[in-house]
């Protein structure tokens, strides 16, 4: 697995655009009803926590518990082709499931979630992938000391595993676009918030790419 430190994500960029061999595809852009309304919308933008707590000064990442989330699991083994068969403990029989809906909870600072790097907001109940927007995922990422980004096989999701409902990307709304795209839309953005608002002088910014396993 592959650790890359950056000081600057506009060194970093070039690099991950040859790893990602991005091609540039058709892009359907969706005209219903539904697609003029969420374009027309303009709810409150959601705003990440800060991931240390405010009465906190560290975040001690291996000092928590096993909480459970009724979120998770986010995603069904018995739908995931590529999980590998020593991992799929219900393939082989486990009785129990309950397992599958526990995430870990450092006490005292929080671990967003953000599979895309870029915001991801519901919007008259559809999730809608902000492209051009990460200052929601953003609030939670200031001020730390190390940050270690990946994203990868999320965007090549479809169907149930896909998560979101539509793309929007230079004040337009897409049912759908290439995904290699999507992604290379989805760095830019978040490449330019690092270079924007991270202190090299105390932050040092990791991107991992996508990891060849990362099964528990």
């Amino acid at each position: 697995m592959a650790l890359l430190g950056f000081q600057s994500s506009r060194r970093a960029f070039p690099y991950l655009l040859t790893i990602l061999f991005l091609s540039c595809g058709q892009i359907h852009r969706a005209s219903s009803v539904l697609l003029s309304g969420l374009k027309n919308h303009h709810g409150n933008h959601h705003q990440r926590k800060p991931l240390v707590h405010p009465n906190q000064t560290t975040c001690a990442l291996f000092m928590g518990a096993w909480v459970r989330d009724d979120s998770y699991p986010v995603y069904q083994s018995s739908a995931c082709p590529i999980v590998d068969p020593q991992f799929n403990c219900q393939m082989y029989g486990r009785p129990d499931s309950d397992y599958l809906k526990l995430r870990w909870q450092p006490a005292n600072c929080e671990l967003p979630r953000a599979p895309y790097l870029v915001d991801i907001d519901s919007v008259q109940g559809k999730r809608v992938l902000k492209l051009d927007d990460v200052s929601g995922n953003g609030n939670a990422w200031r001020d730390v000391d190390v940050l270690s980004f990946n994203t990868g096989h999320w965007w090549s999701h479809k169907g149930a595993l896909q998560g979101w409902d539509y793309m929007q990307s230079g004040g337009s709304l897409y049912q759908d676009m290439d995904r290699l795209v999507a992604l290379e839309r989805g760095l830019r953005t978040w490449a330019r918030w690092v270079d924007a608002n991270v202190d090299y002088s105390r932050t040092r910014v990791f991107f991992q790419s996508i990891s060849p396993t990362h099964y528990k």
